[in-house]
């Protein structure tokens, strides 16, 4: 039995497609951009999480960063508010908004619209 004309038109567009994405990109193909501590990036960083909005967040002995491709921004806590510890461990972002930050000394931290809520284990 014969196959039908367009299963062999397929098969040579699947093909082809095939032969096109299996070409390596070199890396001069790609933009590079190295950030360093006179940039603002910091220097010792823990943990690091994307939230949706696009902000790229970091946590370290120097707190939580946020990074928005071109520049960052440390965070600094309102008047009267702060971490529990020096060390901030792990960042994820936190589902309706925010970020949930650990640590290794207390229970978790969430930070959402400016503030931090702290919660104990």
């Amino acid at each position: 039995m014969r196959a039908p004309r367009w299963l062999g038109a397929l098969a040579a567009l699947l093909l082809a497609g095939t032969a096109a994405a299996a070409q390596p990109l070199s890396l001069g193909s790609y933009q590079h951009t190295a950030f360093q501590k006179q940039d603002g990036a910091p220097g010792d960083i823990a943990s690091l999480a994307q939230t949706a909005d696009g902000f790229l967040w970091m946590t370290g002995t120097k707190g939580v960063t946020r990074f928005d491709g071109v520049s960052f921004q440390p965070f600094r806590p309102v008047p009267g508010e702060a971490f529990r510890a020096a060390q901030l461990n792990g960042i994820f972002p936190a589902q309706g908004g925010g970020l949930w930050i650990a640590n290794s000394d207390s229970g978790p931290t969430l930070l959402k619209d400016g503030h931090l809520r702290h919660f104990d284990l």
